[in-house]
């Protein structure tokens, strides 16, 4: 027995170790996206997805991953939801201006963010957010190019997302900015290209498997033991086809409460392309 204890502690720290040495580690997926209906001088156009930090830090003041941003010379910085989950907002304004000085950043709220019920300053929040560089998104944008071509950015919260909400003005190159990658199925109109996180790559990746859970988002623990929490259909990578496209983030932290992984923080640089 003792040395069934002694075994099985070894192995648990081993497995530790292992967790806090993955959670530090950022990598990087480049993913090319290529679409007729993109314009001309957005061709080449770059895309950094950071989705899922939960308020982790990567050095001071976030400064690692600042860096590993700034390296792949983003035209626009989009944050994919559950970035914040705090109410003490200084180091994610902090965060907020480094990123800003590099790309101009919008954002989509996850479940997790400091969403309004769970604030009395919300709108406290929201002005102190967008002072330091972040609009906050709940609706459409247009991103400009130097010769005056738009593509469409939409953006809307997980807590204000209903499968009817959303639509899109077919003239454009439309990005849909949506935490819940599971609601690229609900759309009657796909967009161009939908961008999300919140599976968090299923949280332990299998061989040959790929992820093996989906997030609770609120379910009781013994509710989830159910099949629609198990080998989610969306947890990383690129799906759907050229009538719609999802790419979907493994994301960078976990949750303020248990902040390790067993796979890999991930950074995604997505390059918009027309066919040669």
């Amino acid at each position: 027995m003792e040395v069934f204890l002694i075994c099985f502690c070894a192995l648990f720290l081993l497995f530790l170790s292992y967790c806090m040495i993955v959670s530090n580690i950022l990598t990087v997926s480049e993913i090319a996206v290529e679409s007729e209906r993109l314009p001309a001088s957005f061709d080449g156009y770059r895309i950094v997805l950071l989705t899922d930090l939960h308020d982790k830090n990567f050095g001071r003041d976030n400064r690692r991953l600042i860096e590993r941003v700034k390296t792949l010379s983003p035209d626009v910085i989009l944050f994919g939801g559950d970035m914040h989950e705090t109410l003490d907002d200084r180091a994610f304004c902090r965060l907020i201006e480094a990123l800003s000085g590099i790309a101009p950043v919008y954002s989509s709220e996850g479940n997790h963010d400091a969403y309004y019920h769970l604030r009395s300053d919300y709108a406290g929040y929201c002005k102190k957010t967008e002072a330091s560089g972040m609009r906050n998104l709940n609706g459409r944008v247009f991103l400009e190019s130097a010769a005056g071509e738009k593509i469409a950015l939409t953006g809307i919260s997980y807590h204000a997302y209903t499968k009817d909400c959303l639509s899109f003005d077919e003239d454009f190159f439309n990005l849909l900015l949506l935490h819940n990658p599971f609601c690229f199925d609900e759309l009657s109109q796909k967009p161009d290209l939908m961008l999300s996180g919140h599976v968090h790559g299923g949280f332990v990746r299998l061989p040959l498997i790929g992820g093996v859970f989906a997030p609770g988002a609120g379910v009781s623990f013994l509710k989830r033991f159910s099949r629609e929490f198990f080998f989610p259909k969306y947890t990383k990578g690129v799906y759907g086809d050229e009538t719609g496209r999802l790419v979907v983030s493994q994301g960078l932290g976990l949750t303020a409460r248990f902040p390790v992984r067993v796979i890999p923080p991930e950074i995604i640089c997505v390059t918009l392309h027309r066919p040669s």
